[in-house]
């Protein structure tokens, strides 16, 4: 029943001789008001009873979901979302380190952030070192900044988590980019590392203040 260009209408079986109709005409001239349907039936079962279309108005605090859209997003920013977002982030970002991130059909093998072991000049060494080290430690400081309520956890962590963010878009480049005419293959760990630094970044900014906190 609703509209976007009209109020959402009722059908009110009333009978005639009430004065509806008056009070319907009064209720249209509300026009900075919001509107909602409802059915109210007689009980009397009499033949003379005619069809009324009236608006009843919505309470002032309420919409048809129930809250109005202002209540709803104040709710949502009351329960502290942004803590919450940001504590899977960090440990998406740990659980990436630990999956495929590219695969190099020369050697066939896939790297992950702790291991990059190739053949060089007769030995096995990590040849593009151990990233994940660096991402853990930058995500496990930003999930002890998100569950520590005070400010100052708040401010710091808006540095680690741009450093996070940074050595995350660096290790993307590095393990995906072509060298000697061989094109690695991207794997899901590495798209979920940007992902979850991304989401971890965006709930550092969009945080709260602790209540009470002066530093």
């Amino acid at each position: 029943m609703q509209n976007f260009f009209f109020p959402p209408l009722a059908i009110c079986l009333q009978p005639e001789e009430n004065n509806w109709f008056t009070k319907c005409r009064l209720l249209l001239r509300e026009k900075q008001k919001r509107y909602h349907g409802r059915v109210a039936r007689q009980s009397s079962a009499k033949a003379s009873t005619t069809v009324r279309i009236c608006l009843v108005p919505l309470p002032k605090n309420r919409s048809l979901c129930g809250c109005s859209p202002h209540r709803f997003f104040q709710l949502m920013y009351m329960k502290n979302w942004q803590k919450w977002l940001g504590t899977a982030a960090c440990i998406g970002i740990i659980a990436s380190c630990f999956m495929h991130w590219a695969y190099y059909p020369d050697i066939q093998k896939y790297f992950t952030g702790f291991d990059t072991k190739v053949l060089y000049h007769g030995r096995m060494m990590n040849y593009y070192g151990r990233p994940g080290l660096v991402l853990c430690f930058f995500a496990a400081l930003c999930l002890l900044f998100h569950l520590l309520p005070k400010l100052w956890a708040k401010r710091a962590n808006l540095i680690v988590a741009a450093l996070c963010l940074a050595f995350a878009i660096k290790s993307y480049f590095t393990f995906t980019s072509a060298y000697s005419g061989i094109i690695p293959e991207k794997a899901i760990g590495i798209f979920m590392l940007l992902l979850a630094s991304i989401a971890n970044i965006i709930a550092t900014i969009l945080v709260r203040a602790p209540e009470g906190s002066k530093v």
